[in-house]
């Protein structure tokens, strides 16, 4: 297969159960669509049939219903509080969620490439368990995808391998004029632990890295 550069990243969130993923249901997911400059690609015309409650500045925000008998755990409860919210409040299918993120994968950047490796590469931290679930639960999505992933997270334990360990000097995922600063078009109307919000920390922190392996 002839390797060439990506053309588009899709930065990929979710939120889920359970750290067990065969037990883990998806919770929410989260979808910004960028050039390989980073900047944000959002389609002129929004597909009609994704709820405007879904369609965020930079990308698509979808919750989903939590499962019965389910009880959150203490993570949850502390961190994730707005995320349960809306799930209760504004919650839509798996077959759905799946739909729309084709749908605006499709409208971002075209229908799928032929070839596999011409595709979107999907990015984001820890994005393998991301992938994992998109592969059980999401294949709609996942056929509009490219074989390889961009993982922010190794980025930063190369990082912390090469420049000092724990005390490296790190992007502040908390710290919103960081992430402004890395990555100007940040949306950051949720909060960190949401699904939104952390695709593009995500796509944040790998623009920090970037600029400082150019310095």
């Amino acid at each position: 297969m002839a390797d060439t550069a990506p053309a588009h990243y899709a930065w990929f969130d979710t939120e889920f159960t359970d750290l067990d993923l065969d037990q883990a249901h998806l919770i929410q997911v989260a979808l910004v669509v960028t050039d390989v400059q980073l900047r944000p690609i959002v389609p002129a015309a929004v597909p009609v049939e994704i709820p405007a409650g879904c369609v965020r500045t930079n990308g698509l925000n979808v919750y989903l219903p939590l499962p019965e008998a389910w009880e959150p755990q203490p993570f949850h409860l502390e961190h994730m509080a707005d995320v349960l919210q809306a799930c209760r409040a504004s919650a839509y299918t798996l077959a759905q969620s799946d739909a729309w993120l084709a749908a605006w994968m499709d409208a971002c950047v075209g229908a799928p490439a032929a070839s596999i490796g011409d595709r979107p590469v999907l990015a984001g931290n820890s994005v393998h368990n991301d992938w994992w679930l998109a592969r059980r639960d999401l294949p709609a999505f996942m056929e509009r995808l490219h074989y390889r992933l961009v993982d922010a997270s190794g980025f930063k334990s190369e990082w912390l391998s090469h420049y000092g360990g724990e005390g490296a000097t790190l992007l502040d995922k908390e710290d919103q004029s960081a992430l402004r600063e890395a990555f100007p078009a940040a949306d950051l109307s949720a909060a960190a632990h949401d699904a939104y919000f952390d695709a593009q920390a995500s796509c944040a922190e790998l623009a920090w890295y970037r600029a400082r392996l150019k310095a």
